[in-house]
């Protein structure tokens, strides 16, 4: 889930965290709030930016915005393929890192 980037400018401050470990967002902690009054208490990742807000300066940047998508995705997209693995073996090559299953080796 995402926890705003409107207001946003710094790309560089995107964080993924436990909805109850945010900071600095005023959506998150509305969400915080609401999920409390319902007795909600269970963890689930968000991606939020710790950048200050910058309303009073102007709009958005659409590379943070579009940073976000891409950081929920990537997300997805690990515990998804990570998932039907049961034993992963890592090796790496000089362009970065292969992931075999066992199955392959």
């Amino acid at each position: 889930m995402s926890a705003g980037s409107a207001n946003r400018v710094d790309s560089s401050k995107i964080e993924v965290a436990s909805i109850w470990k945010t900071h600095g967002n005023r959506l998150a902690r509305k969400i915080r709030s609401e999920l409390r009054k319902v007795g909600f208490n269970k963890n689930f990742k968000v991606v939020f930016s710790s950048e200050p807000d910058i309303s009073s300066k102007g709009g958005s940047f659409v590379g943070v915005t579009g940073a976000f998508g891409l950081v929920i995705c990537s997300g997805v997209h690990k515990r998804d393929y990570f998932k039907g693995l049961k034993k992963v073996s890592r090796k790496i090559f000089p362009f970065g890192w292969i992931i075999l299953s066992n199955s392959s080796q």
